[in-house]
């Protein structure tokens, strides 16, 4: 997937004053060993935008978003959020801290989400939203305080934050 610059079409007028974007792309590569996935892809979101990525299988598309949701790291480029770098290939301290603030904001639902096999969505959602998610529910849930995890992080569970590792990175 080859980036597109907004160019001299006026569109970064209207960009400048609507304000700052979201999340930003700004010539994001990727590679993974020789293959490059991903080459100089800038894209700015800006609040109520709605983004669709298209491409045949194997452009990118996946790896971009991962890149967004700081699944992944870009080979080059960096990413912005709300004015903030929050991911380059060689994270300084600022932007590593920058990271860990904005991680529990970002979500993405895989193209072969797990579902527990024994709930219906409907039963998984719940689920999710007692136990706190933050992805799951926008409402002011709080989990107990004897809880290990910050309110409404998605791995919460009643153990030790340090006996589950994706728990002790995220939280």
């Amino acid at each position: 997937m080859s980036g597109r610059g907004l160019g001299s079409t006026g569109e970064g007028d209207l960009r400048s004053m609507a304000g700052t974007p979201i999340i930003v792309a700004e010539d994001v590569t990727k590679r993974f060993g020789t293959h490059q996935v991903l080459t100089r892809v800038s894209l700015p979101v800006m609040e109520r935008d709605v983004v669709c990525v298209v491409g045949p299988s194997g452009s990118g598309k996946t790896t971009l978003l991962r890149c967004l949701a700081l699944l992944e790291k870009p080979s080059e480029g960096r990413i912005v959020m709300q004015g903030t770098t929050i991911s380059t290939p060689d994270p300084d301290r600022q932007t590593r801290t920058a990271a860990r603030a904005v991680r529990s904001d970002i979500g993405m639902v895989f193209q072969h989400f797990n579902l527990w096999p024994h709930m219906s969505v409907l039963e998984t959602s719940a689920t999710l939203i007692r136990r706190g998610c933050r992805a799951a529910s926008s409402s002011a849930w709080r989990l107990p305080a004897r809880s290990p995890c910050r309110p409404r992080c998605c791995c919460s569970t009643r153990q030790p934050a340090r006996s589950i590792p994706s728990c002790a990175a995220r939280c």
